[in-house]
């Protein structure tokens, strides 16, 4: 079970198309870009409803914080690797 964090994490969408941008508020240094496919794939897991995952899809920055926030940087970072 993923617990609450003390950071939030911001997802934001490449205009130039295809990839979500995902930072963490305390490594604002870091970002990990994911094709936005694969988060919309897996994001129901966490706790994104459709209309975060539409949000996003029409350019729209999603900010999101406690266990979400936690599970969606674990998503990023096993995806990149």
């Amino acid at each position: 079970m993923i617990t609450a964090t003390a950071f939030t994490v911001t997802v934001s969408r490449n205009s130039l198309g295809g990839q979500w941008y995902i930072e963490r508020s305390d490594m604002p240094e870091t970002n990990i870009r994911v094709p936005y496919r694969q988060v919309a794939n897996y994001a129901f897991e966490g706790g994104f409803e459709a209309d975060d995952i539409s949000a996003l899809e029409q350019g729209q920055t999603i900010i999101a914080d406690g266990e979400w926030a936690a599970w969606l940087w674990q998503f990023a970072e096993a995806y990149e690797g």
